[in-house]
């Protein structure tokens, strides 16, 4: 059995493993995963106690309740409420964290005057600066509660590492101030430490809540994709418009040009056309006959036709996408930052470290302002503020750098993520290629190219065909003068009849053609295949087919040089995507492919070892990139696609996936090295303070100057990336 809750107030990694880890202790449980995006808990277990599961979460400070379908629709207004609140408090904690900077390092930094009333070092100094910080340890207080909260679960995360560095640095500091009443006036204090990385932190919160909230959108959607309402017609011929969701099966619905299918069916009309893209990805419409099935959320072009219901809600296909979707995400397990790993057995020790020596001290001299001291030293020299600060400055620089480069990274995740994917499989329609069909060849018989595609461009100027407006668009870019037309007759599915110059013209596939009488002999090609007749006399045909962007070849030469395996996905056909596949140089290539066939070929992929990046443009890619390990959007992709990627590349170029690799790459670098120094600095000065060697205040200069440090060493990525963009050109 498996069941699904709906969590609230998570609001880390740490939250979602306090989650998983109290569920997991249940005995009606015997698997709990918890995706802190959707914020979904998912269970796993032969009799789920759905009351037994949401006390576990409440005890510990989180919401549960069962998740049912219709949340989606309350899910985006609680994220825009969640980015409110964060906004809020960013701005609150900004208000009273300024001036308490200025006045803490402005008289060492910049030489900056006190006012006569409040000199350095006096306990009015040192009040006014408690004063600025009470408000923003307020503010932020959630950090202490989860840090804390996470710690004494047994474990410890980025908030473990926020609340005791904040906490050890605002409680050394009441103790300094509590000497200033005492007389002693030459410590230091850490009021504005505290104040600054609460306020910092409050920033990447409010980042996060941003990038957070675009996971609904994808649902959203597809959502959107299902019209409000349907035209029903009833048995005398009749119709009325009712509401989507009280169809029922076996009604008879009416579409015209342009809606979209409110519910999947079977074609009643003798002819339709259907634009299939968002399921298929497939940039040309298909022709049905009665009897054929079309789908939920296709749009009908050319002429109007009547369906019968099939399936509706959750059970049409497009129902079944949006749960894929939702799906796939809950599966992807949120990202362990490395810092998140060294905080488990970072913070516990450092802390389990300042207690032993404080004891020891203790024991050894029984002088206890002696023992704290030696404690605080050790907590203040080990406080983990650059440890914070090595991932976000680093992905601060990276993101702003690659978004310079047309690359839009969602989370500092995704950008980890890239650095270790293996094969990057491709969409074809719209990622790879144009995504729509123009004239590639034009074969007249008996006349020139230009008079030939003017009496072509002149039938067609009626018809709102994609193919049709290929012809046309042919006949613009060659600056051909289109003649008046007449008498135009459309036969859906087939082609279309009119009058050019007094010569009655007929259009469309082979066999149209042939019922017109003509002589057809196609020739051997994937592309699609329009024919032009005169009566019983062939004029012509033309081949349309869908292009290559102009950077796609540039992209995969590219990859094979990175040693990036690349497989293409396709829904056309097999011929179509082979050559494709071939001109492009892909090392495989799958034909065919509805959205499920995407989804199991990347579980396929990610099930033999590989770490697999999705690039796609359309409503059909969503499943495949959400359950891909990264998921890449085209910006001049569909809406949905955008929303479910973790990366966007804009501007339409697909090349610029080799800019978010060299990113991804020297990010993930410079990450590493941060967390090397903070660690370092920190961990090689904690032996001087357990033998009193270091004071407090000399342990923050050092904490201070590993900070200065991991922020140099993220500001130098901008100039490594800007040598490695010259190199490349």
């Amino acid at each position: 059995m498996i069941k699904t809750f709906k969590i609230g107030g998570m609001h880390c990694a740490a939250c979602a493993a306090s989650v998983e880890r109290v569920t997991k202790k249940l005995p009606c449980v015997d698997s709990a995963q918890v995706n802190l995006l959707t914020e979904k808990l998912t269970v796993r277990g032969e009799a789920i106690d759905d009351p037994a599961v949401i006390a576990a979460v409440e005890r510990i400070g989180f919401t549960a309740e069962p998740y049912e379908p219709e949340m989606r629709k309350t899910a985006a207004q609680q994220k825009k409420n969640e980015q409110k609140q964060q906004l809020i408090r960013l701005i609150l904690s900004a208000i009273f964290a300024i001036p308490l900077i200025v006045l803490a390092m402005g008289p060492m930094v910049f030489h900056m005057p006190l006012p006569a009333w409040l000199p350095m070092h006096s306990i009015r100094y040192a009040l006014v600066q408690l004063a600025l910080t009470i408000p923003i340890l307020i503010i932020g207080r959630g950090f202490f509660i989860r840090g804390f909260k996470a710690l004494f679960s047994g474990g410890a995360s980025m908030d473990t590492l926020i609340a005791v560095g904040v906490g050890t640095a605002v409680v050394y500091s009441l103790y300094v101030t509590v000497r200033y009443l005492l007389g002693h006036t030459h410590d230091m204090l850490y009021y504005e430490s505290a104040g600054m990385i609460l306020t910092l932190v409050t920033l990447g919160k409010y980042f996060e809540s941003l990038c957070m909230a675009r996971t609904t959108r994808a649902i959203e959607e597809l959502e959107a994709l299902k019209p409000e309402t349907a035209t029903v017609v009833s048995n005398d011929g009749s119709t009325k418009t009712i509401p989507t969701a009280e169809l029922l099966r076996k009604d008879h619905v009416l579409v015209r040009p342009g809606e979209r299918l409110p519910a999947d069916g079977t074609l009643i009309d003798a002819h339709a056309s259907v634009n299939e893209s968002m399921l298929t990805g497939e940039s040309l419409p298909v022709d049905k006959k009665t009897g054929d099935p079309v789908a939920c959320g296709s749009i009908a072009e050319g002429t109007a036709f009547v369906f019968e219901v099939t399936g509706v809600g959750e059970d049409t296909g497009l129902g079944q996408m949006i749960r894929m979707v939702e799906e796939a995400q809950n599966e992807k397990a949120p990202i362990a930052r490395l810092a998140d790993k060294i905080s488990r057995w970072f913070v516990p020790a450092i802390i389990g470290i300042a207690l032993v020596g404080a004891i020891i001290w203790l024991l050894a001299t029984r002088d206890a302002e002696k023992a704290i001291r030696v404690a605080v030293s050790v907590l203040v020299i080990a406080c983990p503020c650059a440890m914070g600060l090595a991932t976000p400055t680093a992905i601060m620089v990276g993101t702003g750098q690659a978004a310079k480069y047309g690359v839009l990274f969602k989370s500092g995740a995704a950008l980890e993520t890239l650095n270790g994917v293996t094969t990057v499989a491709f969409d074809k329609t719209g990622t790879v290629t144009e995504g729509k069909p123009v004239v590639t060849e034009v074969h007249p018989f008996g006349m020139d190219e230009a008079q030939f595609l003017q009496l072509f461009a002149s039938a067609e100027q009626q018809s709102e065909h994609v193919l049709a407006k290929a012809v046309l668009n042919a006949a613009k870019e060659r600056g051909i003068a289109l003649l008046p037309s007449s008498d135009y007759t459309a036969v859906s599915g087939l082609g279309a009849r009119a009058s050019v110059d007094g010569r009655m013209l007929s259009f469309g596939n082979r066999a149209f053609i042939e019922s017109c009488g003509a002589a057809v002999e196609p020739p051997e090609t994937d592309a699609s295949i329009l024919y032009l007749s005169e009566g019983e006399t062939l004029l012509g045909y033309v081949l349309v087919a869908d292009t290559l962007r102009s950077d796609s070849k540039e992209l995969f030469t590219a990859l094979k040089m990175l040693q990036r395996k690349t497989v293409l996905l396709s829904g056309d056909r097999k011929a179509t995507a082979e050559r494709i596949g071939k001109e492009l140089g892909v090392d495989d290539v799958q034909s065919e492919m509805l959205p499920d066939g995407k989804l199991a070929y990347i579980d396929t992929l990610r099930s033999r070892g590989e770490t697999v990046a999705m690039v796609g443009d359309g409503v059909n890619d969503a499943p495949a990139l959400a359950k891909a390990d990264l998921g890449f959007a085209v910006s001049d992709g569909t809406d949905v696609a955008v929303e479910s990627a973790d990366v966007i590349l804009t501007g339409g170029k697909v090349s610029r996936i080799i800019d978010a690799f060299r990113v991804s790459k020297e990010t993930i670098r410079v990450i590493r090295q941060n967390l090397f120094w903070a660690l370092f600095y920190n961990l090689i000065c904690v032996p001087f303070a357990l033998s009193s060697l270091i004071e407090p205040w000399m342990g923050a200069l050092a904490m201070s100057f590993s900070s200065v440090t991991v922020v140099s060493n993220a500001l130098r990525l901008r100039h490594i990336l800007k040598k490695g963009e010259k190199s490349q050109k």
